[in-house]
């Protein structure tokens, strides 16, 4: 090693030089063998295949989905985070209500009257409506989050007189992002120190089963940064 040091450092300077007042020479070729090397290997990385260094920029899918239940597939009506109020923001939760999405439609161009023959056109306004969501609604949330776990309590509501659930159509743009509820368990029961899960709970039917939820902001870094 401290030969080819001894070349490359000594000797090569060497023959470079005027061989007159030589050590100048050696160093000033020394520095300039150092600041082109420096300079190949900047070039050699500025052609290689830029990355995307600004994270905030890249987009990532949110997927939201409801469908019926088909053949052996089970039924799958995911829960969302809507904008519900004025002071509603990209993150928190402020201004925000939970639900559950059943229906994602759009309205006809024409309507179909029956007992009649010919189609109606619809009204102009429904061309500018976009895509609708029906969305069965849970309690709004609390004031705060749980200090045990910092995570809000998600509550369902009770049906209406007429035996239907609190829903209501809103334009899929006012939905911001999907969420993850954790079902509230059993208390146990005097003989057991640990709660007994239902035995129709599952993970296709707890959000039909369950009354009580949490608000999970721990599902993804996104959910971490969202919902506070």
């Amino acid at each position: 090693m401290f030969e080819r040091l001894h070349i490359d450092c000594a000797k090569k300077a060497w023959r470079a030089s005027n061989h007159r007042n030589e050590r100048p020479q050696m160093t000033k070729w020394l520095e300039r063998r150092e600041k082109i090397a420096m300079f190949e290997s900047l070039r050699a990385r500025l052609h290689t295949q830029a990355r995307d260094i600004d994270a905030d920029s890249n987009m990532n899918t949110d997927n939201v989905k409801a469908r019926p239940a088909i053949g052996s597939d089970p039924a799958r009506f995911d829960t969302i985070v809507a904008l519900h109020g004025e002071d509603a923001e990209a993150t928190g939760v402020q201004g925000t209500r939970i639900g559950r999405v059943k229906v994602i439609f759009k309205l006809p161009d024409t309507i179909y009257e029956h007992g009649s023959l010919n189609d109606m056109h619809a009204p102009e306004e429904w061309a500018t409506q976009g895509p609708l969501a029906y969305v069965e609604w849970y309690a709004n949330l609390p004031a705060s989050a749980d200090p045990a776990h910092m995570m809000y309590e998600v509550r369902k509501l009770p049906l209406r007189a007429d035996g239907t659930p609190a829903g209501e159509i809103i334009p899929l743009s006012m939905i911001r992002q999907s969420c993850q509820l954790i079902p509230r368990f059993p208390k146990p029961k005097a003989d057991r120190t640990t709660p007994t899960v239902p035995s129709d709970w599952t993970s296709d039917s707890v959000l039909d089963k369950a009354q009580k939820f949490l608000l999970n902001n721990w599902a993804s870094k996104y959910a971490y940064q969202t919902l506070w």
